[in-house]
């Protein structure tokens, strides 16, 4: 995943439970990393990739 943000790709984050162990580096990107995208499935990635760049 680093590599796509540095690379200023789109980059989506799938979290599961706060309280799964598992779910730690999905938590720690979106916190990190802002332009990270949260999604829930399919239909939220072809949202994002369908919708235009933000502007940083």
């Amino acid at each position: 995943m680093q590599h796509a943000i540095e690379r200023g790709r789109p980059t989506m984050v799938v979290p599961g439970p706060v309280t799964a162990i598992t779910s730690d580096g999905a938590h720690q990107t979106l916190r990190a990393h802002p332009q990270a995208r949260l999604v829930r499935g399919g239909t939220d990635v072809l949202a994002e990739l369908a919708a235009p760049p933000a502007i940083e």
